[in-house]
């Protein structure tokens, strides 16, 4: 779950406002299986949210919750990660994967996380789910953005 986002700097002009930001992260949510035949079967999902920071607020941590996975099993290795600031355009995608483990074994999803060509692209990757196992909660910096994350 993602409890707080602190953006350090503005993303627009000052006559653009607040800054929009879309927090976009693929994996396997629910999953399970123990065979290939049943991995083939799965079709991973991508979650999405947006945030907007207003300019009063750079710098300052904002409390937010969203759940970006609601099962996050033994056997989910990485997921994929997007933060963007939200600038429109047409809609293009960023083609990537995420991974599980079956018996000792990883495997890749693809992903297609969609995004706008005008988009400020702050930060995308993977995150492993070590990542989230050491602490209760998380920080991370995604360049100009902070976030904190718990898992419940």
């Amino acid at each position: 779950m993602l409890k707080s986002f602190k953006m350090l700097r503005n993303y627009d002009s000052w006559f653009g406002g607040a800054s929009e930001f879309w927090i976009r992260c693929g994996s396997v949510d629910g999953f399970t299986a123990s065979t290939d035949a049943e991995l083939k079967l799965y079709t991973p999902t991508v979650t999405d949210f947006m945030i907007v920071v207003k300019r009063r607020d750079v710098g300052k941590e904002i409390p937010y919750e969203a759940i970006m996975v609601t099962d996050f099993t033994s056997q989910l290795d990485k997921l994929a990660f997007l933060i963007v600031e939200d600038d429109g355009g047409t809609r293009t995608k960023w083609e990537c994967k995420a991974s599980v483990k079956i018996q000792s074994k990883s495997y890749g999803f693809d992903l297609d996380i969609p995004y706008n060509e005008k988009d400020d692209i702050v930060w995308r990757g993977q995150l492993s789910a070590r990542f989230f196992e050491e602490e209760d909660v998380v920080y991370g910096r995604f360049g100009d953005v902070v976030c904190s994350f718990e898992l419940d």
